[in-house]
């Protein structure tokens, strides 16, 4: 019973205090679970699951693929800034702020979608790929990134890991469909290979982008963090 209540999720920790549920003896629980519920005392917006994508979206435009990799920078508590991706609950501005500043958009096209620079024109692409996917239970997203890796010229796995840079046992598991792949992660692969994000995400054709946009990954921060990292 203690790893259970230990390994309780953000939202279920959240909704046994809502309901005054958790378990007295859980105390370390319960603190979690009141400072997860803490919003910024000024500047509180509310973050709905359209501004979570355009979040999303522009941390991967960014580079930061992998949302742990964005966080130790922005120096925002993870579960904070997770909710806000996700459009759990409200967000401070500050947060919205931060991530704005972070990912070169601004604060406005993060909570209106009103896209006025290219890098935001790029977001909102990518912001409408990612909410467009479902993962699906048939690893159609495996094949996906093999048919991308084929198209870009990659002969095998091993090739197109070790030309981006990316863990070859990650990579290969990735396509095999034997390790748990985030949206994000998908995207990025992609966007890396010059095909198109569409593709990656619900299958839209055609697969290869004739205008690849110019990204790179965060390979430094990004390169060994795990995908499995626990989201909201």
């Amino acid at each position: 019973m203690a790893n259970q209540r230990t390994n309780l999720t953000y939202e279920l920790r959240i909704d046994l205090v809502r309901c005054g549920l958790l378990p007295d003896e859980d105390e370390a629980a319960r603190a979690q679970a009141a400072e997860d519920l803490a919003v910024e005392d000024q500047g509180t917006l509310v973050v709905d699951h359209q501004t979570g994508d355009r979040l999303k979206a522009a941390r991967v435009a960014a580079g930061y693929v992998v949302a742990k990799s964005a966080i130790d920078i922005l120096g925002i508590a993870e579960p904070t800034y997770r909710h806000a991706e996700t459009g759990f609950r409200s967000a401070g501005s500050p947060v919205l702020d931060a991530a704005a500043a972070l990912y070169e958009v601004s604060t406005h096209f993060l909570v209106t979608g009103e896209a006025r620079s290219e890098r935001e024109h790029f977001v909102s692409r990518l912001a409408q790929a990612i909410a467009g996917s479902r993962e699906p239970s048939d690893g159609s997203w495996s094949s996906r990134l093999r048919r991308v890796r084929i198209e870009s010229g990659h002969a095998t796995a091993i090739a197109a890991a070790k030309q981006h840079g990316w863990p070859i046992s990650t990579y290969n598991a990735h396509e095999l469909g034997t390790r748990m792949m985030s949206i994000e992660r998908l995207i990025g692969y992609c966007l890396a290979m010059g095909a198109r994000p569409e593709f990656g995400a619900s299958g839209s054709m055609p697969v290869m982008d004739l205008r690849p946009a110019e990204w790179s990954e965060v390979t430094s921060v990004v390169g060994t963090a795990p995908d499995s990292a626990p989201t909201p």
